[in-house]
């Protein structure tokens, strides 16, 4: 899963750290032992490297803030985000985001007990611990040929895309094996189903919604200020009133 952070409106000014935080170059005296102008020298070279401790501390301590962010917002996470089928369009987020209100209508769709109950017989979604899996169990397909796709750790989405060229350059050697593979990818191709949750909803709209399911979230982690309303076109206004009043009845004005 890839993960953007949300930046200042004002760019961003290195500024000396903390008392506390720095560590070697704090102030020291002054040089004097020497003749007025190697002090002077000195003196400056010893300025100039207290600054720069002071910016790697900044920017370690910028770095342990961004890798926090990156834990408490994804870690852990990924196996819970979801694909919707949004009437034709599809928008992924989180099940935290979607479920960011516990009493709506929308959080109870997606909550553990029904969420756990949800096939998953997507081919495109498999990881390759599922890929390999499902090559083990193809009959008559040699153990060689399974150690291939288990060690490219292939993925749903790249086992249907496979052809006879990218098996030979995998490894896969005899022919027969190949045409047995391909045969059996075919089939899982033909039988796999899109199981993404639809919405039957403006995209536009259900957007509108989503993206404001997703910044209080992060309001909710501390990580942006508390979003404004959605501001919605005119001419979809009705529509997102309805949507609201689907999913929040009788609190769509308390989000």
């Amino acid at each position: 899963m890839e993960v953007f952070r949300v930046a200042r409106t004002k760019p961003t000014r290195v500024e000396p750290v903390k008392a506390e935080h720095s560590r070697v170059f704090q102030r020291k005296q002054r040089a004097t032992a020497f003749a007025p102008k190697l002090n002077d020298a000195l003196n400056k070279k010893i300025e100039i490297l207290r600054r720069a401790e002071e910016a790697i501390t900044l920017l370690e301590m910028q770095y342990d803030d961004e890798e926090s962010f990156i834990r408490r917002f994804a870690c852990g996470e990924t196996k819970d985000v979801v694909t919707l089928n949004v009437d034709g369009t599809r928008l992924s987020t989180t099940r935290a985001s979607l479920r960011i209100f516990e009493n709506s209508v929308l959080a109870r769709q997606f909550d553990d007990e029904v969420w756990s109950q949800q096939p998953q017989t997507n081919v495109r979604e498999w990881n390759p611990d599922q890929v390999s899996a499902w090559a083990e169990g193809v009959y008559g397909l040699p153990y060689e040929a399974v150690n291939v796709i288990a060690n490219h750790k292939v993925t749903g989405r790249e086992l249907l895309s496979l052809n006879m060229e990218a098996l030979k350059m995998m490894g896969v050697e005899r022919p027969a094996t190949m045409s047995l593979l391909l045969d059996e990818i075919h089939e899982l191709g033909e039988n796999s189903t899109d199981d993404s949750p639809l919405i039957e909803c403006n995209p536009y709209v259900f957007g509108k919604l989503l993206d404001f399911l997703r910044m209080t979230r992060l309001r909710k982690e501390g990580l942006v200020e508390a979003p404004s309303f959605p501001s919605v076109k005119a001419s979809q206004q009705k529509r997102f009133d309805q949507l609201l009043e689907y999913y929040f009845p009788g609190d769509a004005r308390k989000l």
